[in-house]
């Protein structure tokens, strides 16, 4: 074939345009193998040029394999007519992909290199020009060079942040690309609860997650509770308890781990956090339930529900706990003032991996003055090394889950009994 110039008018004139979203559904691959031609095979043209060497119709998704079946002579036909376009638009950072592409074609891999750094460089909001310089710097193990043209290209196209994000995954997975991504990170780009939720997704990069995770800590940048919460929810969906106890425990504050026993803060001192291990609450309509200073004390705190015709139907707080096979005793202190409820609330302790109750206890309805509860039960063996701990209605019966009052609790209390006891 023999190249001729195109005929059409100098804004017309047919040339390659790189696209992202050409390239985003080979990105994992090529950061996989870190090819770089095919790379940039990948990320190159998407409409026709001069229509002697490139066809008018060609479908985009076909023009990159029609531009590599091309001879030398004609990758360097279109080369000239990209950098005629320099000549007058020198800041187009489009011509400088182009060439860039076609010298990797041509063999001339130090050139295309170079050509598109400086694509990159000029144009920072051009995700083409980002993508493909993110792809030669993991190709360089360049990785905080890649973590900064990457986060340019998702701040360009959030549309495509998806894509990006498993490209930002891949990076992390040498212990040099984790540093890079952690350090990115740490500078919290507008994009990074938005990964974190990304990585999550994926019960595989877990592990993943809480490194970078981890490495934020090293690193003094706070993982806030709402972050941390992203990693538990994960594990808790695949009813890995062990693993989302022991992240929880991980990340504890030294004033939290003080608190740590078979029961969590059981006198309600800290925040409450909603990170399962904790105490956690579930807001309820016609209801607040909320931890305040105790009637009495100057300091003490206490756990109140302050209820106005208010539908107790399900489990609006509670705690999940890890205790060993055996006989326990749980305790706590009540009081109520006004509570109008026909059968009460109680608190119910199962098993999380079976849903087996193995103790409640008895009836809450009318305590004018701090008194206090108990009940035992047994954690079997096997399939019940994750309970959870709720406050429930004690009747099921609908009529009965409506209530009014102020009920208040603390002091609880999770004691190992003496099994010969």
């Amino acid at each position: 074939m023999t190249a001729v110039k195109s005929n059409r008018a100098p804004q017309a004139v047919g040339r390659a345009v790189a696209h992202p979203s050409l390239a985003y559904p080979f990105l994992i691959l090529i950061f996989s193998f870190v090819g770089l031609e095919a790379y940039l095979l990948a990320t190159s043209y998407r409409e026709q040029t001069a229509p002697a060497l490139i066809p008018e119709g060609t479908p985009p998704e076909k023009v990159n394999s029609y531009i590599a079946s091309l001879t030398k002579v004609q990758r360097d036909t279109l080369i000239d007519q990209e950098k005629q376009r320099l000549v007058s638009e020198p800041l187009d950072a489009q011509a400088l992909l182009n060439i860039g592409l076609l010298y990797a074609l041509n063999g001339e891999t130090d050139k295309s290199n170079n050509i598109l750094l400086r694509a990159a460089e000029r144009s920072l909001r051009d995700a083409g020009a980002q993508i493909s310089a993110a792809g030669l710097s993991v190709a360089r193990k360049d990785y905080g060079r890649a973590m900064e043209h990457i986060d340019s290209a998702i701040r360009t196209s959030p549309d495509q942040s998806e894509q990006l994000f498993k490209i930002v995954t891949s990076v992390a997975a040498t212990p040099e690309g984790l540093d890079a991504v952690v350090k990115k990170l740490a500078e919290a780009p507008p994009w990074r609860a938005n990964y974190f939720k990304s990585v999550a997704a994926s019960p595989a990069e877990l592990g993943v997650l809480y490194q970078m995770f981890t490495g934020l800590r090293d690193r003094k940048a706070d993982v806030s509770n709402s972050e941390l919460q992203i990693l538990l929810d994960s594990e808790f969906a695949k009813k890995d308890y062990e693993t989302a106890y022991f992240v929880w425990l991980d990340f504890l504050p030294p004033l939290a781990l003080r608190k740590v026993g078979n029961i969590f803060d059981g006198q309600f001192d800290l925040p409450i956090q909603g990170q399962y291990f904790g105490w956690n609450i579930v807001p309820l309509a016609n209801a607040d339930i909320s931890v305040g200073v105790r009637d009495g004390t100057a300091n003490n705190k206490a756990l109140s529900l302050n209820l106005d015709s208010a539908k107790v139907e399900g489990a609006n707080v509670f705690q999940y706990m890890r205790l060993a096979s055996g006989a326990y005793r749980l305790s706590f202190e009540t009081k109520t003032e006004n509570f109008k409820s026909n059968q009460g609330l109680m608190w119910r302790v199962h098993c999380v991996e079976t849903g087996e109750v193995i103790g409640q206890s008895k009836a809450i309805t009318d305590e004018p003055a701090w008194g206090s509860s108990e009940f035992e039960f047994t954690v079997p063996d096997g399939q019940c090394q994750t309970q959870e701990l709720m406050l429930l209605s004690f009747s099921r019966a609908a009529l009965d889950q409506t209530m009014s009052g102020r009920i208040s609790f603390d002091n609880f209390d999770v004691e190992k009994l003496d099994q010969a006891q």
